[in-house]
């Protein structure tokens, strides 16, 4: 019986992370951003590795995004992403995203501003392992 319960209880946790799309860089963001504006705590940690619990901001509301730049790390970004000190480690074939988001706040107040997702490719599928906020108002 305990097995049972066991066996179903792996399924129905590898199921859920499988009906995201993490094939690529950007279909994870895209499905990150589903995520987010569902504010569905579980769905958004499928998609980011390294941390247990996500805090939302519940008078938030994503209403536009557009992808600025990427970058496929190669040794140049690897060798300053790991002299800057960031944890974790950069690797070769990490990806930086760059995005212009604006954000909807309280139901009347835009905000846009820049963030930087950086992701790798883990068991064939892509997680945001680093994100971060810069070029606010």
């Amino acid at each position: 019986m305990r097995f049972l319960i066991l066996l179903i209880l792996l399924l129905s946790i590898n199921s859920y992370a499988e009906q995201y799309d993490l094939s690529t860089p950007e279909k994870t963001l895209l499905s990150y951003y589903k995520c987010s504006e569902t504010k569905d705590e579980k769905c958004v940690l499928s998609h980011i590795k390294g941390i247990s619990s996500f805090q939302f901001n519940v008078a938030s509301k994503v209403i536009d995004y557009e992808i600025k730049k990427k970058i496929i790390f190669t040794n140049k970004e690897v060798t300053e992403w790991n002299t800057e000190g960031f944890i974790p480690s950069a690797m070769l074939g990490d990806i930086q995203i760059d995005i212009q988001q604006t954000t909807l706040y309280d139901s009347s107040i835009k905000e846009t501003g820049m963030y930087t997702y950086v992701l790798r490719k883990y068991n064939n599928k892509w997680k945001i392992y680093s994100w971060y906020n810069w070029g606010s108002p």
